[in-house]
């Protein structure tokens, strides 16, 4: 949704291209470990949640990708804790990894400068619900 946006700057359009590209490989590599237990679909809330601020303008979407992509690490993060096998918790370790350098590219390019910004000393919430975390 984001990337339809017209009057992406070319740099930010790349990035964030890539960036959804990385999230489908992500989801991709997760369902071939879950298997049949994969759902295969987004989750419809989370989607819900960040659609609005995806669908304004370029510069909110950029806003609204940062929180995305720091309540992510923090998911990720949570999640490291609730799992058992070596090969999932090394997958999302991995992906872990990706989402924080994501969250440093992005902020980079909203403009922000302090460092606490860049390396997000402040991280949102994980996305995992109660139940599940």
């Amino acid at each position: 949704q984001a990337i339809a946006l017209s009057g992406w700057p070319a740099a930010q359009a790349a990035v964030v291209t890539t960036f959804r590209e990385s999230h489908a490989a992500y989801a991709q590599a997760i369902g071939a470990l879950l298997g049949g237990d994969a759902p295969g679909e987004a989750d419809q809330a989370l989607v819900d949640r960040f659609a609005t601020d995806f669908g304004r303008t370029p510069t909110k979407a950029m806003e609204a990708t940062v929180e995305l992509e720091s309540a992510l690490v923090a998911t990720h993060l949570a999640a490291l804790g609730l799992l058992e096998g070596t090969d999932g918790a090394a997958l999302v370790a991995s992906i872990q990894i990706a989402e924080a350098r994501h969250t440093t590219v992005l902020a980079e390019m909203t403009d922000a400068s302090a460092l606490a910004d860049l390396l997000v000393d402040s991280e949102q919430a994980s996305l995992l619900k109660a139940e599940e975390a």
